[in-house]
């Protein structure tokens, strides 16, 4: 019976320089062979929507969302995916994208858990097989998130019992700017509640707001 080994490269995935995800299927010597028409496999993330983060080969989104005629959603694979375009020694079937309905026809996050738009299936066709994925730059600064893919055993395969998973944290690739820190006092204060400023027409009271910076103030062109 075939067994696979699974990679994952690079360990870190920066959106400003565009870096591409690589998940590496490679049969393990002296198992196999592949029969004819392949092994499907299938691999599981850790949290929903992983897929999202990344692009398909002519640039959309790796993931499509889809409208029927009745007005339900469902998600499928983006279809540019082909031999030389993004996939090599194998098949990705546009549908077996994880939306949690297993007909296609309205998707169902809770039913999906985790593994939704996450989990996916790959037919298996060489001994040496990937999928590439570029990162998706969303220009939005956020926190670094990290995620882990596995490949789970399923029919007619196994998997290396030692490498048969994989980490990769998406990263924004810039450093972010310093914020500064900005405070307000203002007088006459009430002597009872500083939240509250008295005022008398009689008096003509005077405000005066003081306005405090803590860091760097960027340029007025920011």
């Amino acid at each position: 019976m075939a067994e696979f080994r699974f990679d994952i490269i690079p360990e870190v995935i920066s959106e400003a320089e565009g870096t591409a995800l690589v998940m590496q299927f490679t049969l393990v010597d002296g198992t196999g062979p592949i029969p004819e028409g392949g092994v499907t496999v299938n691999l599981e993330g850790d949290t929903a929507e992983i897929l999202q983060q990344f692009l398909a080969p002519d640039g959309d989104g790796a993931v499509q969302t889809r409208v029927t005629e009745e007005g339900n959603v469902f998600y499928r694979f983006d279809t540019s995916f082909g031999p030389g375009a993004g996939i090599v020694g194998g098949v990705l079937d546009v549908f077996s994208l994880e939306d949690g309905d297993p007909d296609q026809e309205n998707s169902d996050p809770e039913a999906a858990g985790t593994g939704f738009l996450s989990n996916f299936s790959f037919t298996i066709t060489d001994p040496i097989a990937s999928i590439t994925l570029p990162v998706s730059n969303d220009l939005v600064q956020e926190a670094d998130q990290t995620f882990t893919y596995t490949l789970v055993e399923g029919e007619g395969y196994t998997v290396d019992g030692t490498q048969n998973s994989g980490t990769f944290t998406v990263t924004d690739g810039v450093t972010p700017a310093t914020t500064p820190t900005v405070g307000i006092t203002v007088s006459p204060e009430n002597p009872t509640n500083t939240d509250l400023i008295n005022l008398y027409e009689s008096d003509q009271t005077v405000v005066t707001a003081i306005f405090t910076v803590d860091g760097p103030i960027p340029p007025k062109d920011c």
